[in-house]
């Protein structure tokens, strides 16, 4: 019985040392920073997922919800008090961190019901002149807020005017996305540093 304690005993101790030798050591370290990056992943897709669908409901919600009414000022009020200080908004935008992130994501798209509106402001230098284009895009879903298919397209060009706004109004329902195009002197096209062009919701409501 003695002899047979001391063979387990013996057996375990050889099975320790296997297990915590080096190579086996250096097989567990990595075995665990793989599950770590595993997990890093899947927590990082699940987190750019929601970011998708936030920014893709974000682009669609204020057809139909005006979410403004709620928590400050209805679109309509903001869009009228967006007229009302026009003459205060500035030329040009001053170039920093800050900047240059809320530019990224600044408003260029989003759903429309026939009737609604978006509101183009600008400032530009003196002697310029700003070409203004909304673009209905083909229906896909999802698809349709990276990449527009044109199916049609309303457009305007101001001359000579340093700081105004354009209304343009959807005639029919559908996915919309904005563009500018603003040229100095001799039709040279300017920085985007160089003027400020802000799109937003208008104060029309769908039909």
């Amino acid at each position: 019985m003695g002899l047979k304690f001391q063979q387990t005993d013996s057996a375990r101790s050889r099975a320790s040392v296997i297990l915590d030798s080096p190579e086996n050591s250096f097989k567990k370290r990595i075995m665990m920073r793989v599950r770590a990056f595993q997990n890093l992943v899947s927590l990082l897709l699940v987190l750019s997922s929601i970011c998708f669908i936030v920014y893709g409901s974000s682009l669609y919600l204020g057809a139909f919800v005006d979410v403004g009414e709620f928590v400050a000022s209805s679109q309509s009020v903001r869009a009228q008090k967006t007229k009302d200080t026009i003459v205060q908004m500035p030329h040009a935008q001053k170039k920093t961190i800050i900047s240059s992130f809320t530019q990224y994501f600044a408003t260029d798209r989003f759903y429309l019901r026939r009737g609604q509106s978006v509101l183009a402001t600008y400032s530009l230098p003196k002697n310029s002149n700003i070409h203004l284009q909304i673009k209905q895009c083909k229906m896909i879903p999802i698809i349709e807020t990276f990449r527009c298919t044109i199916i049609s397209d309303q457009d305007k060009t101001v001359f000579n005017q340093s700081t105004g706004f354009v209304e343009f109004i959807a005639s029919r329902p559908g996915f919309y996305h904005f563009e500018e195009k603003v040229m100095g002197k001799q039709d040279v096209p300017l920085s985007n540093s160089d003027y400020r062009v802000v799109w937003q919701r208008g104060g029309k409501k769908a039909l």
